[in-house]
């Protein structure tokens, strides 16, 4: 980075901080006589209860006046707006400072606080506070007003029974069945906000049981008895018969047409046909799809009690085959039987092919210094098929060819730095396809103790929602000067979405071959590295019966605002082999190796890593992000001795440890000679069996469509065993004393936990964030001194001190996490 970039850093920015801090902008001077700008305004509960603190939350949502934000944390936005809003104020300069800096003044309404109070006080009672007052209390200091909110919630209501009643005989049994179901249940706390949910589990209920045309209006308000017992309820929730008739209409399902290629006059029908009840009509294209995948999509049935559970399964299978653009089902009554209802399916072809292409430039700073850093740019093109196979399989076919180049050396060695082709093929078939009948056999084992090893809900939820996906990819990756390979990748196995919270990948069978060749410059490095020899020569990764599970859930944004995400991962190659191999030894009585040649070698390890993330919407536009990252490999069998190089784990780069180049930190508390080198540290190749990494951000908008963000990452990588070329690099718990070949002092690992942190800015473009991070090392994963037991001031850098080595530069697309 320059010196005069580095100047701004350390000095130029925190001044200009320091004088927005000490400026006094007054924009109370640009008001009225009469009025006054809203300041603050906060909640108060003074009583000692539980949850209060999520109670306040709840009840500054309904503010109906807001407090003006400020620019970069510090500048008041009203200030901006009023200070640039003189009739002669129509330059461009002022006109951006006013719409785009600025924000208008929220100017105090007593009417809109006592409506604030009323409103809070109506929630208080829906949420079970009965008795409950909010009481307004205004504070007026130099024109600015301040207004506190002070709830009295008093007693919560408690519920002591639940009736339903319905005078129809039908609909008052099954409300009698389901009202274990009921979102009211005797012993909670009183929440009249929940009604609305209980409305719809109660349509939803009726619908299910053939009332098609049952809607949450024909059930009564919820009436409360609170006269029985101090401080409890009752509760009654009645359903009324429909309008002008005295017992619903409960319908079931009569003739199912499915129109294959719909259009509105129905002129290109020319031929139909009845399948399993469905009558299907045709038109010239004949079945789009097998008639088999389309029986299985659709969930209804004639001669069955409608459901609205089956009417909703039936149009997102239909949906989810990909291949029709449109779904749609009417209901029609039958003219002459009333309590029969005809659907019809109309279905709107989507296009079979699909070509796609993209074009992708990015820019990596590999060395923290201008004169080595890479632009690239990839070639993306594709082409999908949703019908490959005539049963509404997916193929898709993706081929990638990108390049690296170094742009300041034009005409040397060293321009071109890497190339990456890859070619990936895809087969997802919408059903699942039972590998070897594996799942069905585990299943058939007999229970133990009424227990499975799998539940049956997850068995038929495997076999009703889980597609099967078929891959085969070949990458061709070279570096020059450096090292290429060739890998090679098969697989076989299933998704299954059971909720849009919730994903399971489940991978079966699975080959990869990767093909390694070295140029001098790298044969040199692994000589120096043997831990980087071992893990770095041909290898297999065989799998027969399973690889790979991954789940990952996400959860619902709750009223303050606050989602999480959980991603869990495990991976295991050569188990099955193994298993074989050890089968053979004990037999014959030999101790051998499988293995595919005399120097290709089936890897053996298990991997396994997991993500959370946390998110808390502040406001808005607001947010405090967080993200804790783990992961563990490890190797077994008698002549696996490393975890495959490219299954190890690294940090640094554009979504990682930002201060740091990929591959450029650690393990541990080794320091690569070659991250701080300014002529070839895009040559990294750090990495490790174990990581641990915490990010946090609080992204923040700034004008327009750019945002900004203040991060700061925590993290680093070890390995498990001892690796004398690289000291200080296992994972250790405690201190431990100097080696006598390093004669370095060994840290436990929460000391070799580096440090960044910096700004970043965001580009919005809805489809598109365009984002660049600056990222500074404030701690390192070693202490400037290692003879002795260095004290924690040798692990900070000094700001004063720093340099261009200290600093990373990151673009990226989307936000790292």
């Amino acid at each position: 980075m320059p010196k005069i970039a580095v100047w701004t850093v350390k000095y130029a920015i925190p001044v200009i901080l320091l004088l927005v801090c000490c400026s006094s902008c007054n924009s109370t001077k640009f008001l009225e006589q009469s009025e006054y700008l809203l300041d603050k305004n906060q909640v108060l509960i003074k009583e000692k209860m539980e949850g209060r603190s999520d109670l306040a939350y709840e009840l500054s949502t309904f503010y109906r006046q807001g407090v003006n934000s400020n620019f970069f944390f510090l500048f008041p936005r009203e200030y901006a707006y009023l200070n640039n809003s003189a009739p002669n104020d129509t330059t461009g300069w002022k006109r951006f400072k006013r719409e785009t800096i600025g924000e208008p003044p929220t100017i105090y309404s007593d009417s809109l606080t006592s409506l604030t109070a009323q409103d809070m006080q109506t929630y208080l009672h829906y949420k079970g506070y009965l008795q409950a007052q909010v009481i307004p209390q205004r504070s007026l200091r130099k024109k600015k007003m301040q207004v506190s909110y002070y709830a009295l919630p008093g007693p919560r209501y408690y519920i002591d029974s639940v009736n339903f009643h319905s005078p129809d005989p039908e609909v008052d049994r099954l409300l009698q069945i389901d009202k274990e179901e009921s979102y009211f249940r005797s012993g909670e706390p009183l929440d009249l906000s929940r009604f609305s949910q209980e409305k719809t589990r109660i349509t939803s209920n009726m619908r299910n049981n053939g009332f098609a045309e049952f809607y949450q209006t024909q059930i009564g308000e919820l009436e409360l008895d609170t006269f029985q017992m101090q401080e409890k309820a009752n509760v009654y929730v009645t359903v009324y018969p429909p309008f002008g008739d005295t017992t619903h209409q409960q319908f079931y399902i009569g003739e199912i047409e499915v129109y294959l290629d719909y259009t509105i006059d129905k002129k290109n029908i020319l031929s139909d046909t009845t399948i399993a009840g469905l009558h299907f009509f045709l038109t010239e294209r004949g079945f789009i799809v097998n008639p088999s995948t389309l029986r299985k999509a659709i969930s209804l049935r004639p001669g069955e009690l409608f459901s609205q559970e089956n009417y909703n399964q039936t149009n997102d299978q239909l949906s989810e085959l990909g291949i029709f653009r449109f779904v749609r089902i009417k209901q029609e009554p039958d003219p002459i039987d009333k309590d029969v209802i005809h659907l019809s399916i109309q279905l709107t072809p989507n296009y079979l092919f699909e070509i796609n292409t993209s074009l992708e430039l990015n820019y990596t700073n590999r060395s923290n210094a201008l004169n080595n850093n890479l632009i690239g740019m990839s070639l993306n093109p594709g082409v999908v098929h949703r019908n490959f196979l005539g049963g509404a399989e997916l193929f898709s076919a993706n081929l990638s060819a990108g390049v690296e180049v170094a742009p300041q050396r034009i005409g040397g060695d060293d321009f071109w730095n890497t190339v990456d082709l890859r070619a990936d093929f895809d087969l997802n078939l919408p059903q699942f396809v039972d590998y070897l009948g594996l799942w069905r056999s585990i299943y058939r084992i007999p229970s133990f103790k009424d227990k499975r090893l799998i539940g049956r809900d997850f068995y038929r939820t495997l076999r009703n929602k889980a597609t099967t996906h078929i891959g085969a990819g070949y990458e061709y990756l070279l570096i020059f000067n450096w090292y290429s390979y060739d890998l090679l990748n098969l697989s076989y196995g299933y998704e299954v979405q059971p909720s849009r919270f919730e994903r399971y990948s489940i991978d079966h069978f699975a080959i990869n071959f990767l093909n390694p060749s070295t140029d001098t410059l790298f044969e040199f490095q692994l000589k120096e590295n043997g831990f980087l020899e071992r893990s770095f020569g041909q290898q297999v990764f065989i799998s027969l019966l399973f690889r790979n599970f991954d789940f990952t859930r996400r959860s619902k944004t709750t009223l303050r605002g606050r989602t999480t995400y959980l991603n869990a991962n495990i991976e295991i190659a050569g188990a099955e082999v193994y298993g074989i191999n050890q089968l053979y030894n004990e037999i014959s009585g030999e101790n051998s190796e499988f293995k595919l040649g005399s120097d290709i070698a089936i890897s053996q390890f298990a991997r396994s890593e997991l993500e959370l993330r946390y998110q808390k919407q502040v406001t808005t536009d607001q947010a405090f992000v967080a993200r804790f990252n783990i992961g563990a490999a490890v190797p077994f069998g008698a002549y696996t001795s490393d975890v495959p190089y490219v299954k190890q784990y690294f940090v640094g780069g554009a979504n990682s440890m930002r201060a740091w180049a990929p591959r450029g930190l650690g393990p541990g508390g080794f320091q690569d000679p070659l991250a701080n080198s300014a002529v070839n540290n895009f040559r990294l190749f750090q990495t490790g069996d174990f990581k641990l990494e915490m990010n946090m951000e609080y992204r923040f908008p700034i004008f327009l469509r750019i945002k900004g963000a203040i991060f700061a990452d925590v993290g680093n990588v070890w390995t498990f065993q001892e690796d004398l070329e690289r000291p200080g690099s296992q994972l250790k718990f405690g201190a431990a004393a100097p080696n006598s070949d390093s004669g370095l002092w060994y840290y436990p690992f929460y000391k070799q936990l580096a440090v960044a942190g910096g700004m970043g800015l965001r580009v919005d473009l809805s489809y598109f964030i365009f984002r660049f991070d600056v990222g500074a090392k404030l701690r390192n994963n070693a202490p400037s001194f290692r003879d002795t037991k260095a004290p924690e001031s040798a692990w900070w850098n000094d700001f004063r001190d720093i340099d261009t080595n200290d600093f990373g530069f990151n673009f990226g697309l989307g936000f790292p996490f």
